[in-house]
């Protein structure tokens, strides 16, 4: 990132991205709460672009898509959620929606049986705690 940032004339962008920005990137803390992670996938989304000797003012000479929803990379979605998976204090449970767009997590059907499924999961689990207290 610090090369990108050089590469595009942005030298000034370097020190507050090395001293604020990387080390929440590289070290995300797990949230110690139980996670439900709703993924969109099987909408193309952009992977990589690819620029040529003309530099970062023109346009891309290639842009390279791969599986997402159509804003974030999948590869994107699914680092931090791995990286929590592997913590044995860590509940994590992911939810493929296909051809759920980032957008249309909020209106397509399944992704929001989902949203309902999770709120009524929480309050069930809260009502069965205030019960038993």
């Amino acid at each position: 990132m610090t090369q990108f940032l050089r590469d595009i004339g942005f030298e000034e962008g370097v020190e507050p991205y090395r001293a604020r920005i990387r080390p929440l990137v590289e070290a995300l803390p797990e949230p110690g709460v139980p996670l439900t992670c709703l993924v969109g996938t099987g909408v193309d989304t952009v992977e990589s672009l690819v620029y040529g000797d003309r530099g970062f003012d023109e346009a891309p000479e290639k842009v390279v898509y791969g599986d997402g929803d159509g804003t974030v990379n999948l590869a994107s979605l699914i680092g931090p959620i791995k990286a929590w998976s592997d913590s044995p204090a860590q509940v994590v449970e992911v939810v493929e929606l296909p051809k759920v767009s980032h957008s249309g997590m909020l209106s397509d059907k399944s992704a929001l049986e989902q949203i309902i499924r999770i709120i009524d999961s929480i309050n069930l689990n809260a009502t069965s705690y205030h019960h038993s207290s």
